[in-house]
C-alpha cells in the first residue's frame, strides 16, 4: 500500500487561512470510467474513496497503479461546491505527497503534460477565486458599516436603510462562505492517518459480492418469474435445481435495496431472487411448502382485487393462468412463516402504461402512482404487518410516464420482466432477459428466467456436456486454453513498445494477400448475457484506410462451427494507440473469438498488435495474454 499526503503545501495553494471541513474523492480510474480487475481469487470494484477533512492533515491508504490505471481525485469543498480534478499514478513507495504524483493520461497512463498544465491552471484559477472573494467581502463590509451610520443619522430613513444593511451583512456572509470554501481548496485535512481496517472495512461493505459462476467474478443476481406450479413435485424440482447450483433466496426489496445503496452485507454469498405473479392458489398448495422445506424466500406480486373476489379476469382481457386466486387468510398463513413477501402487480391486473387511475386503463401511465397505492393499502391492510415497496408490470408492459409516477408516490422497485423496448420507447415485454448486476436501475429490473429454468441451467453448469452441447463442472465456468493461432505471415517479435503495462508477444502481421490471414484466440467464456470489452494496443504501417479490423464472434457453445455473432472495429492507426471495444452482452452468447486482420492488404502493409485483453465491464476484469 502507498500512503498519499494531502496539506496544506501539497495542494500548491498555500498562503490562505483554512475552512471548517473539505472533503477528498479519489477513484481508480481507466478511460472514461472508473477501473475493475480481479487479482487472484480476490474481486476489486473500486468506488469511489472518500475521506473528510477536519484536521491539518489528510491521509490515504492507495493501492499502487502499477501502469494498469490511474486515480482519479476530486478536491471538493462541503461548503460552496468547488472542487479541483486531477489524474495521477500511485507509485509503490511507503509515502507520497500529493503535489509529488505524476499527472497521467487517463486512457493511456502515460505522464501528462497537458494534465499537469490544467491542475496548475485550475490552481491559480482558485487563487484568483480567493483574491477577488476577499476584495468583494471587504467592500461590503465597507457598505454595512455606512449603511448602518446611515441608518442612525437619518431616523426618517432608519427603517429602509436598516433594510440595507442587513442585505449587505448577508452579502457578506456568503463572500466570507465564499472565500473559505476557495481556502479549503488548500487544507483539506483529517485527523491522522486513516487506520487501515476502517478504510478496507468500508471499502468492502461498499463492494458487491462475488454472485457469479463464470472466470473473473461476474457478479449477476438473477431475478426468476413464475405463475402457476401444477403439484408440489412441480415447486421441488425447481427449488431443488436452485439449491444444488448454491443460490440462497432473497426478496425483492432485498435485492433493490442492494441496488439503490450498493451495500451487500446483508445478502448471502449467491442469492437468487424469486418472484411469481397474480396470486394463484398453487402458490399456497405447491409452491409455499417447498419453500419452507428447501428454506428459500420468495416474492409474491399479487392483484389484490383478484385476491379479494373483486374480479375474476384480468382487467385487459383473457384470464388468469388458474381458476382460483389464494384468500387474504392462506396471505397471512404465508406471510407468519417469514418466507413470503408481497408486493403490487397492479390492482386489477392490467397494462400499466395506460393507467389513469386505480384500476383504471384509459390513460397514458400518469395513474400508475394511485394505482399502486391503492394496491399497497389494500394488501397491508389485510396482510398486518406487511409492507408493500416495489411493482412488477403485467405482461412487461410500461412506459416512462408510469415509471415516473411510480416513483413520485415512493415506490422504490419495478420489475420489468424482459430488456426490449418497442419504437416509442416503451418496455413491451419482448426482448432478452438479463441478469440483474450492480449498474441495474432499480425501477427496470429484468427478469433473468421463467419456468423452463434454461438460462441459469447454462449460466451455472460448464463441464459435462449436456444435450446441447453446453460444458458442465459444479457452477464453475471451465476456463479456455488462453492460447493463440499464428496463421502464415505473423511473427512474435521484439518491438519498443508504448508503456510498460502487461505481458506477453507482440504479434506482427504482414500484407499477403488481400486480407491478411487473421490471427485469432481461442474460446474465451463471457457468460449468456456477460458484459465486456475488448481492449487492444495496436499500430499500423502503409495499411489502407479504415483496413485495420478486429472481429469479434460470439458463440453459444464452444464447438460451434458458425458465430451467433459477430462485430467488427475498423481504424487506421500509424503510431501505437489503445482501443476500447465495449459490449453489452447477448442472450445467444456465451463465448467469443477475437481475431484481426487487414481488409485490402498488400505485400507492404504490417500491424503490430499487443497487450490484448477482455474486461468483465460488469464487474470483473481479465487479460488474455
Amino acid at each position: 500500500m502507498t500512503i498519499v499526503r494531502i496539506s496544506l503545501q501539497e495542494t500548491n495553494l498555500g498562503g490562505f487561512s483554512p475552512v471548517e471541513s473539505g472533503v477528498i474523492d479519489a477513484t481508480y480510474w481507466a478511460g472514461d470510467e472508473p477501473f475493475k480487475e480481479v487479482v487472484g481469487d480476490q474481486v476489486r470494484f473500486p468506488k469511489t474513496l472518500t475521506a473528510e477533512t477536519t484536521g491539518d492533515l489528510a491521509s490515504m491508504d492507495m493501492v499502487p497503479t502499477a501502469g494498469a490505471c490511474c486515480v482519479k481525485w476530486m478536491i471538493r469543498i462541503t461548503r460552496g461546491g468547488a472542487y479541483l480534478t486531477r489524474f495521477t499514478e500511485i507509485p509503490d513507495v511507503p509515502t507520497v505527497v500529493f503535489g509529488d504524483l505524476v499527472d497521467v493520461d487517463p486512457t493511456t497512463f502515460e505522464p501528462s503534460v497537458e494534465g499537469k498544465a490544467a491542475w496548475d491552471a485550475a490552481v491559480e484559477a482558485a487563487q484568483s477565486a480567493v483574491a477577488g472573494a476577499v476584495a468583494a467581502k471587504d467592500a461590503a463590509r465597507v457598505s454595512a458599516e455606512a449603511a448602518g451610520d446611515a441608518a442612525d443619522a437619518a431616523v426618517p430613513a432608519a427603517s429602509e436603510a436598516v433594510s440595507a444593511r442587513d442585505e449587505a451583512v448577508a452579502a457578506a456572509v456568503a463572500l466570507s462562505g465564499a472565500v473559505g470554501a476557495v481556502d479549503g481548496l488548500k487544507t483539506l485535512t483529517t485527523t491522522g492517518r486513516l487506520a487501515d481496517t476502517a478504510l478496507n472495512a468500508k471499502i468492502q461493505n461498499r463492494q458487491p459480492k462475488l454472485y457469479s459462476s463464470n472466470p473473473g467474478g461476474f457478479r449477476q443476481i438473477p431475478v426468476v418469474m413464475l405463475h402457476n406450479l401444477v403439484s408440489l413435485a412441480d415447486a421441488q424440482g425447481r427449488l431443488k435445481d436452485y439449491v444444488s447450483w448454491g443460490y440462497q433466496g432473497i426478496f425483492f426489496s432485498e435485492l433493490v435495496n442492494y441496488l439503490r445503496t450498493g451495500d451487500s452485507s446483508q445478502l448471502p454469498e449467491k442469492p437468487i431472487c424469486i418472484t411469481v405473479d397474480d396470486g394463484g392458489l398453487s402458490n399456497y398448495s405447491y409452491l409455499f411448502p417447498a419453500l419452507v422445506e428447501y428454506g428459500m424466500k420468495a416474492t409474491f406480486f399479487i392483484v389484490p382485487a383478484w385476491v379479494n373476489g373483486d374480479i375474476t379476469t384480468p382487467a385487459n382481457g383473457g384470464s388468469f393462468l388458474e381458476a382460483s386466486p389464494f384468500t387474504w387468510a392462506n396471505a397471512r398463513e404465508m406471510f407468519a412463516s417469514g418466507k413470503i413477501e408481497y408486493q403490487s402487480h397492479t390492482l386489477k391486473h392490467g397494462s400499466m402504461r395506460l393507467l389513469s387511475g386505480p384500476g383504471e386503463f384509459n390513460g397514458n401511465g400518469e395513474g400508475a402512482g394511485a394505482d399502486y397505492l391503492a394496491c399497497k393499502t389494500m394488501v397491508e391492510a389485510n396482510v398486518p404487518g406487511a409492507v408493500v415497496t416495489a411493482s412488477a408490470a403485467p405482461y412487461g408492459v410500461i412506459n416512462e410516464t408510469a415509471l415516473a409516477s411510480l416513483a413520485s408516490v415512493g415506490c422504490t422497485g419495478q420489475r420489468i420482466t424482459a430488456t426490449g423496448l418497442d419504437a416509442t420507447g416503451v418496455y413491451d415485454g419482448s426482448g432478452a432477459f438479463a441478469f440483474a448486476t450492480p449498474q441495474t436501475d432499480p425501477l427496470r429490473v429484468p427478469v433473468t428466467d421463467a419456468a423452463s429454468s434454461q438460462y441459469l441451467r447454462r449460466a451455472n453448469k460448464f463441464g459435462e456436456a449436456d444435450a446441447d452441447g453446453n460444458q458442465f463442472q459444479n457452477g464453475k465456468a471451465k476456463a479456455t486454453q488462453r492460447g493463440v493461432t499464428l496463421p502464415a505471415g505473423w511473427t512474435q517479435p521484439t518491438v519498443t513498445l508504448p508503456q510498460a503495462i502487461g505481458t506477453g508477444p507482440v504479434f506482427r502481421g504482414f500484407g499477403v494477400a488481400a486480407d491478411t490471414p487473421m490471427f485469432h484466440t481461442d474460446m474465451i467464456p463471457v457468460g449468456l448475457y456477460g458484459a465486456f470489452s475488448v481492449d487492444w494496443w495496436v499500430q499500423a504501417t502503409s495499411c489502407p484506410t479504415n483496413g485495420v479490423r478486429c472481429i469479434v464472434e460470439g458463440y453459444t457453445n464452444p464447438a460451434d462451427a458458425t458465430p451467433a455473432m459477430t462485430w467488427t472495429d475498423q481504424d487506421s492507426n500509424t503510431s501505437w494507440k489503445r482501443k476500447r471495444w465495449n459490449f453489452t452482452g447477448h442472450q445467444s452468447v456465451a463465448w467469443i473469438k477475437v481475431s484481426f486482420e487487414v481488409a485490402g492488404a498488400t505485400a507492404s502493409c504490417e500491424i503490430l498488435l499487443w497487450d490484448i485483453r477482455v474486461r468483465r465491464t460488469r464487474s470483473a476484469y481479465g487479460s488474455l495474454m
